[in-house]
């Protein structure tokens, strides 16, 4: 791989990195409100929405550790 097509494949790692730790924060973020949720909440329609969101968060997150290996992989 020549420099120039390193150096961008560097810098998209860079912004996937970026992207991973904000949704994490995210992730975190929602699981604090489901967490601060009474009980009742936690089982109607809110807690269920928060809980399907984390899952997805989570979801999204574990893709991106796929890239940033894959990126890593094409880089060695």
């Amino acid at each position: 791989m020549n420099d120039s097509r390193k150096n961008h494949l560097e810098a998209a790692s860079k912004l996937i990195s970026q992207a991973m730790d904000l949704i994490k924060d995210l992730g975190d973020e929602e699981q604090e409100a489901f967490d601060n949720l009474p009980q009742g909440l936690k089982d109607a329609e809110q807690g269920e929405n928060i809980s399907t969101t984390i899952t997805i968060l989570d979801s999204t997150v574990g893709a991106l550790e796929e890239a940033l290996s894959g990126i890593d992989d094409a880089l060695a």
